[in-house]
């Protein structure tokens, strides 16, 4: 006869590894329920769509206008139109009209939700890159294929295709938004892509004889190819413009201003550096310029493989 106290404990024994069955399935259990609410919620998550990766050449387009207006070609516009560098009325009156490009830029920035307010972002891309047409149109058409030596022409090229950037940069990505991360990416690749396009790659054929005017040609036939991508790929939704109140920024300055100080000084030394450096252009526009003294004969290049070397890094 098994004493009772035995039997409870082999009892108790069997059991053991059954209860910790159940807690191990019930451990399990609460993994699976978790795992499964982890999945449903993934599944809840909108899937990044995929990259739009033609919009690069909507921004590559319009950079390439850019580059033309505050880089060496401006030198090239300036030798075109047969004005020298000895300080005369004529020269003062192109540096005041190539300064153009910013006016533009200002003046739509400021000024483009006001005179556009009743159009959408998407409307306000597509005039932004008219403006930029018929602003590179000036030099391309009139001045490098007819032959004009009109100083005002600077002012009208500039002014439009500075105002047709100013209005693009502010709205352009706001319209892409809905189309993923991924293609924004994309498209700001196009930025510093088409200055490389022009001041290293067309500025090289230059120098093995590829005429001014074939580079001008190429960018004005860029933009209607810009265009027709933007207009076929983007988004016509009426995608949202949010502009922070001045004023109330300037109230929380103790919020935003600290982290931003390091930003303001590298802004001020990055534009001190490229608002300055046009200089340069006309400091050397012989056909060949000195690679390393500017005093010296020796290592003497084209003046155009000068200046891809110089916009390389």
């Amino acid at each position: 006869m098994v004493p009772v106290g035995a039997e409870t404990a082999e009892d108790a024994t069997k059991s053991q590894p059954e209860l910790e069955g159940e807690e191990s399935l019930g451990k399990e259990g609460v993994d699976l329920e978790m795992s499964q609410s982890d999945v449903s919620e993934d599944l809840q998550k909108p899937e990044e769509p995929p990259p739009v990766r033609l919009m690069l050449l909507v921004m590559l387009s319009m950079f390439q206008g850019y580059a033309s207006m505050v880089g060496p070609l401006q030198s090239a516009y300036k030798h075109r139109l047969g004005i020298s560098t000895d300080g005369s009325g004529a020269a003062h009156a192109f540096t005041q009209a190539a300064v153009g490009v910013h006016y533009g830029k200002l003046i739509a920035r400021l000024g483009h939700n006001v005179v556009f307010a009743c159009l959408s972002p998407w409307s306000r891309v597509v005039i932004a890159m008219g403006f930029m047409f018929v602003g590179i149109s000036v030099p391309t058409v009139f001045v490098f294929t007819l032959g004009w030596d009109w100083v005002g022409s600077v002012f009208i090229a500039y002014i439009l295709a500075g105002m047709g950037l100013g209005i693009f940069e502010v709205t352009f990505l706001s319209v892409i938004t809905p189309l993923g991360k991924a293609t924004k990416a994309w498209a700001i690749v196009g930025a510093p892509a088409g200055f490389a396009t022009i001041n290293i790659l067309g500025l090289t054929a230059s120098s093995f004889g590829l005429q001014m005017v074939y580079i001008y040609w190429y960018i004005l036939a860029c933009l209607p190819v810009g265009l027709l991508v933007f207009c076929s790929a983007a988004p016509k939704g009426n995608a949202e413009l949010k502009t922070a109140n001045f004023g109330a920024s300037l109230l929380q300055f103790r919020q935003w201003l600290p982290g931003m100080i390091p930003f303001f000084c590298a802004q001020c030394l990055s534009h001190f550096a490229m608002e300055n450096w046009p200089a340069i252009f006309y400091m050397f526009h012989p056909p060949l310029v000195p690679l390393f003294n500017p005093k010296s004969d020796q290592h003497l290049m084209k003046w155009g493989q000068f200046f891809a070397i110089t916009y390389a890094p």
